[in-house]
């Protein structure tokens, strides 16, 4: 029987770029089985046990497993793939807090539903794996570390600390503390550092 975390191989590093490939294309990305409208669930849609609106049913999203397929996505390079599982999570948080008004437990692959217990914090975003997704590295308010492209279709802006990205598909805007802003294009990584 087949379960999500059996695709955990990629977030580990396990195997080699031509396996990695076949591993997303032929089953992370089968909609048949695990590419669900709102996140990939603890076992296929193909499976017997798959019952993805049902209370501790087989079906459901687990944003922890899912962070994890997001982050070995990312490291194989297949980030455009990692920021669709990502919006289609968000889906999912924000479809069950708009009418429970919590985060959940996991969430219904399926619909835009909650599942198990209210106010579960491993429910909430996995803030981490966007990060991930923007190539966007935070060691400190005036020191980061950024790789690659946006995938996202629109603006995505991040704020910590006073410290401000704004990412865009080619480019970046990063903005200090105290108001010093870099502006730069191109996807080669690069530390970004204030000094002074």
């Amino acid at each position: 029987r087949g379960e999500v975390t059996q695709l955990l191989p990629l977030w580990a590093g396990i195997p080699d770029a031509p396996r990695a490939h076949e591993l997303v294309y032929r089953t992370v990305l089968d909609s048949g089985r695990y590419w669900r409208a709102f996140g990939l669930p603890v076992v296929p849609a193909d499976d017997p046990a798959y019952r993805p609106g049902r209370e501790g049913g087989a079906g459901g999203t687990w944003m922890p497993w899912n962070a994890m397929i997001i982050d070995g996505l990312v490291a194989y390079g297949y980030r455009s793939e990692a920021a669709e599982l990502f919006t289609r999570l968000m889906q999912a948080i924000v479809g069950s807090a708009r009418s429970d008004r919590c985060f959940r437990e996991a969430y219904n692959a399926d619909a835009p539903q909650g599942l198990g217990a209210r106010h579960d914090l491993a429910g909430a975003a996995p803030v981490h794996s966007l990060l991930r997704i923007l190539g966007i590295d935070l060691a400190s308010p005036t020191r980061l570390h950024v790789e690659g492209t946006s995938p996202f279709d629109r603006p995505i802006t991040v704020r910590w600390r006073g410290l401000e990205i704004q990412r865009e598909a080619d480019r970046t805007r990063v903005t200090f503390p105290d108001g010093e802003q870099i502006e730069f294009d191109g996807e080669e990584p690069r530390w970004i550092e204030q000094t002074g």
